[in-house]
């Protein structure tokens, strides 16, 4: 008598449909987990960056006003230079804005204050009158994400002001 292998031998090397498939959804699982916290991670990089900008742009226009007796209007009068900027914007709050890959640069024409928005303005990073704030703006998409982000970089779990459309967070 001659004996026939069957191909599905319960002896086989290979995973079943339903392993693959377990697998498949434990890897979704983890990626949904880990997604928004490298979401967070990548967008505070990018603030840190604001962070810096923001703090020399608040020496240049102090060493300026200090040099010239008033205060700079115009980001040519400064003694920084902003990199890879990429264009000019027009805001009626502002006596000069430049446009990066990343920032809207502001001064504004209020005394002492000066702004960088993130593109497309989910949130803004703002010196005003010698005080650091990161904005949440109310109108945003994803205003909880931004929240979250601005009292991440500050500490803080409660805004400092809240502007109607717009939170604010101070930095230490």
């Amino acid at each position: 008598m001659q004996k026939f292998n069957l191909p599905y031998k319960s002896s086989s090397k290979a995973f079943t449909l339903i392993e693959l498939l377990v697998v498949v959804l434990i890897i979704g699982i983890l990626a949904a987990l880990a997604l928004p916290q490298y979401k967070l991670s990548v967008e505070k990089t990018k603030a840190v960056e604001g962070i810096v900008m923001l703090k020399a742009l608040s020496n240049s226009i102090d060493r300026v006003a200090l040099e010239k007796g008033s205060r700079p209007t115009s980001f040519d009068e400064l003694d920084i230079s902003i990199p890879d900027l990429t264009g000019t914007c027009v805001d009626g709050n502002t006596t000069d804005c430049v446009l990066d890959k990343n920032w809207q640069y502001q001064i504004r024409k209020e005394a002492n204050r000066y702004q960088l928005r993130r593109r497309p303005f989910n949130y803004l990073l703002e010196m005003n009158n010698k005080v650091m704030y990161c904005d949440a703006v109310l109108a945003s998409n994803n205003v909880n994400f931004y929240r979250k982000l601005c009292k991440s970089l500050t500490g803080q779990t409660e805004p400092t002001i809240n502007a109607g459309d717009v939170e604010m967070y101070a930095f230490p």
